[in-house]
């Protein structure tokens, strides 16, 4: 028998919930004119009148219908035939002394009823087996989607029971993820991390639920990316600082950092050459070479100065020269 791949199923996990509710609807709102004795006399045949696998044959049927009658929307039928597989397995599943699986009962069902008439060949390709400890995972992660599509719901009509559905997806989840820690790139833990994210950007804008947690964390980057990513960045620049250090402590005499070292090698050599200018001063032709030029400097703001104090003292006489003839004029004019 065909068994279903896993990657397949947790690529549409969060699809699943929908279909599902769409098969239940079907049961009870299409279809109406179908004649369930046709699942009775199945059941009388192959499952020795077991009644408990009525609920699966009229499902198949009016879902199959529904699938058939359904306009333009033949794009997703693949997707709504993997709904009714994993409707189908969760039917049967723990039904008492069962020895039948999906694609055994899908099979038998289409040999007995008029396959054609009712459009049952429709999902032929997409009726697999699903494993069970394959279904027990995705029953986990179809529940949070489950609650959380519930959560939305409530949500929006103010309805405060919203908040059970939020903290049922916290319990369920912190439940397993733990599992991730070892396999972080498995397919369940990559439909678990699609959930969180779901999850943190719809209780992003909570404000009801105060005390349900608002961020789920992922075990491969917990909360701390960016952290990690800034952390990253200042250990490679420690990292090079304490490189450049090292390479200079190589020139360095042992015992003494870098930066003291500098201020040594400075300090000497600032020493070293005040002693070269005073002995060049002291006791070579080196002082009279620097003395003739501030001498000469010397002389000639000395002379500069002596030609402004006499300019400025015959300006002066100058002015009292002129002062007394007006004070001659007027005294004249007077008289």
């Amino acid at each position: 028998m065909p068994e279903a791949k896993e990657e397949e199923y947790y690529t549409i996990v969060n699809e699943l919930p929908g279909y599902v509710n769409i098969v239940n609807w079907t049961i009870d709102n299409h279809f109406s004119s179908f004649n369930t004795e046709i699942c009775k006399r199945f059941i009388n045949d192959h499952f020795n009148r077991n009644e408990k696998y009525i609920n699966p044959c009229v499902g198949i049927v009016k879902y199959s219908h529904y699938l058939l009658n359904k306009e333009n929307d033949n794009h997703n039928e693949s997707l709504q035939c993997k709904g009714l597989n994993y409707w189908l397995k969760n039917q049967i599943k723990d039904i008492q002394d069962n020895e039948c699986d999906t694609s055994e009962f899908y099979e038998k069902l289409k040999l007995h009823v008029q396959a054609n008439s009712y459009g049952i060949n429709r999902c032929v390709k997409e009726i697999k087996d699903i494993n069970d400890v394959l279904f027990q995972n995705l029953q986990k992660i179809y529940n949070l989607h489950d609650n959380l599509n519930e959560y939305m719901t409530k949500y929006m009509v103010d309805d405060e029971s919203c908040c059970e559905n939020a903290r049922t997806c916290v319990n369920i989840y912190d439940s397993i993820i733990t599992q991730c820690k070892t396999q972080p790139k498995s397919s369940m833990c990559n439909a678990l991390k699609k959930f969180k994210d779901e999850y943190n950007a719809q209780m992003q804008s909570d404000i009801k639920c105060i005390k349900v947690k608002k961020k789920l964390l992922y075990p491969e980057t917990k909360e701390t990316t960016v952290e990690i990513q800034r952390e990253g960045g200042a250990h490679a620049l420690s990292y090079r600082q304490s490189e450049q250090e090292e390479d200079l402590s190589h020139t360095a005499p042992p015992g003494l950092i870098p930066t003291t070292f500098n201020i040594i090698i400075i300090s000497v050599v600032s020493l070293v050459v005040s002693m070269i200018l005073f002995i060049l001063y002291k006791f070579t032709t080196f002082r009279s070479i620097l003395k003739n030029p501030i001498c000469k400097t010397k002389y000639i703001l000395k002379q500069r100065n002596k030609e402004y104090n006499e300019l400025f003292l015959q300006e002066h006489e100058s002015k009292n020269t002129k002062f007394g003839e007006r004070l001659y004029s007027i005294a004249y004019h007077t008289s």
